[in-house]
């Protein structure tokens, strides 16, 4: 009788293992995924219409945080305090910088870079079991435009 009951806590074990594992690589590829399309929800909806009319592209920083914020909690399916059943301590950077040119000289003709960073611990069940709590993880991406066109 005994044998039975350590392979079914055994079983038990495994199976909150291949969850664990499945919401950790799920998260992952979400992260990935949606920090991708927050960065062009980014780009989008920062660029300023009445400079683009005369072809130039700047950036407002303040919305195209906000719209790349919207965008990450849209997906990732966050609350407002872009808290979720699975992830938590969430924090976004979005960093705006002028692109290099030749020889190190920063040229307003070569366009910006757009950095993302998104991280947060990821909650799973073999951890709260342990009582390590959570997994830190962080994904950047970075995506750079040309903010002059013809």
């Amino acid at each position: 009788m005994p044998k039975v009951v350590y392979y079914l806590l055994l079983s038990l074990f495994l199976l909150i293992l291949m969850f664990d594992t499945y919401v950790f690589f799920s998260s992952v590829g979400n992260f990935r995924d949606a920090l991708d399309q927050a960065l062009d929800a980014a780009i989008v909806a920062g660029i300023d219409d009445e400079d683009s009319r005369h072809g130039q592209l700047s950036l407002n920083y303040h919305m195209a945080y906000h719209a790349a914020e919207k965008t990450l909690k849209k997906n990732l399916k966050l609350d407002e305090n872009m808290r979720n059943r699975f992830y938590d301590n969430p924090r976004f950077t979005l960093l705006v910088k002028q692109r290099e040119g030749e020889g190190g000289v920063r040229q307003q003709q070569n366009g910006y870079i757009l950095e993302g960073q998104f991280t947060a611990r990821i909650e799973l069940l073999c951890l709260k079991v342990l009582g390590i709590g959570s997994l830190p993880y962080s994904v950047s991406k970075t995506q750079d435009f040309l903010n002059t066109y013809v």
